[in-house]
């Protein structure tokens, strides 16, 4: 299994340690006990549709507030997709049930974003696509 590694300061000093399946730099000044921060859920883009796509690109170019309570930063080869306390909602112009079983998945284990990577790995259980 690809370990997770997060690194949260740079410099000579900073210490390592392993936290749950995550490897962490700490720098020297950072008390663990009093970090912030987001798990993040690294999967396939091909976990969702290709409206889905459609649909994340136009929110990542958008200054539109959220669709569904969905926001959407542009990566290199996918997307970072945050999570808003909302249900979705049915419509033309919305998100498909595949992309909200990957939400229900990613929350129910304690993942507060997605990334959706072209080469990212693919989740046993959740319907793929091939577009």
């Amino acid at each position: 299994m690809n370990r997770n590694v997060i690194v949260l300061g740079s410099g000579a000093h900073a210490r390592v340690e392993r936290v749950g399946e995550h490897i962490v730099r700490f720098p020297q000044s950072v008390d663990p006990d009093d970090l912030n921060g987001r798990l993040v859920l690294d999967c396939s883009t091909g976990h969702i549709t290709e409206k889905d796509d459609t649909l994340l690109r136009r929110l990542a170019t958008d200054d539109a507030q959220a669709v569904d309570g969905v926001r959407v930063t542009k990566m290199s080869y996918g997307w970072l997709v945050i999570f808003e306390e909302t249900e979705p909602q049915d419509g033309e112009d919305r998100l498909s049930p595949a992309f909200w079983k990957l939400r229900r998945f990613a929350k129910d284990r304690g993942f507060d974003w997605v990334n959706l990577d072209r080469d990212g790995s693919t989740i046993f259980g959740l319907e793929t696509f091939d577009w």
